[in-house]
């Protein structure tokens, strides 16, 4: 079954200064026909868009010299058999690059670099509850990845099969309380 993305927001009335304020944002998932849809509730913003390397710190050199931002993270991430590096932008509530550079060569992302070449590999949203999201795609009949949400360098997080979501594979995360990155 063939989905199309779209994102809605609800948007409170006019309050100071004309502007409107953000009271929700869902990832829709819509069959060609329109006569099915999901709405995943609770989606926060846009955390990150991963981007795949064949090395972290040659890939570094050009955010730091030519557009002058700095990783916050570079780190090993053992379990997805990945280095992670998380470039900010836009602030430290903003979104965030994240460059993945894989450790094993017969994982996923691995596989991906090789057949792809470097470029984006998901675009990440923050949602509040991963259990209720995953539920919710589960029961909808959505191509999720993922039984059961795994650990991830945020927090714990589901992926969106990019075959249901216009040839973009998407990653859903719920962010650490604590903000420290899972053993």
């Amino acid at each position: 079954m063939l989905y199309t993305v779209d994102f809605l927001q609800s948007r409170s009335p006019v309050s100071m200064g004309g502007m409107q304020e953000m009271h929700e944002l869902r990832l829709i998932l819509m069959n060609k026909r329109g006569s099915r849809f999901m709405a995943v509730k609770g989606v926060k913003r846009v955390d990150h868009i991963a981007i795949v390397v064949h090395n972290i710190e040659e890939a570094l050199q050009f955010y730091q010299s030519i557009i002058g931002v700095f990783p916050s993270v570079v780190e090993d991430f053992p379990s997805e058999g990945v280095r992670i590096a998380f470039v900010p932008i836009g602030g430290a509530a903003g979104a965030k690059i994240e460059l993945l550079q894989p450790l094993d060569p017969t994982n996923g992302v691995a596989k991906f670099l090789a057949k792809h070449g470097e470029g984006q590999h998901h675009i990440c949203l923050e949602v509040e509850d991963i259990d209720a999201a995953l539920e919710q795609l589960q029961a909808d009949g959505a191509p999720v990845l993922d039984a059961v949400p795994r650990k991830s360098a945020d927090g714990r997080a589901v992926f969106i099969h990019p075959k249901g979501a216009n040839g973009v594979l998407y990653e859903l995360v719920q962010r650490n309380e604590d903000g420290v990155m899972p053993n």
